[in-house]
């Protein structure tokens, strides 16, 4: 899991999870079709609430980073890299 939370970090739990989600499809650790665990998968390896995980993953949806598909799972988008990158 390449996701790390703090609790001396001023962000909320779920902008921490985001950023860094972010920053992986960015630096190209995430590519485009990449499945990401599902959010009680993700919840309980980073022990924090699923409601957390789904506002984290609700965001990169609107922002289209990722793109989920009911009974099948979040997958990271096509992106322009370099733009994001920026």
């Amino acid at each position: 899991m390449f996701i790390a939370l703090s609790q001396s970090n001023p962000n909320p739990m779920y902008k921490q999870v985001t950023d860094q989600f972010k920053n992986a499809i960015a630096s190209g650790d995430l590519k485009a079709g990449e499945k990401l665990p599902s959010v009680r998968e993700l919840a309980e390896g980073l022990k924090i609430s699923a409601i957390t995980i789904k506002r984290a993953y609700l965001d990169l949806e609107t922002e289209g980073y990722i793109l989920t598909r009911a009974g099948l799972g979040s997958f990271v988008t096509e992106i322009d890299r370099e733009r994001l990158r920026k």
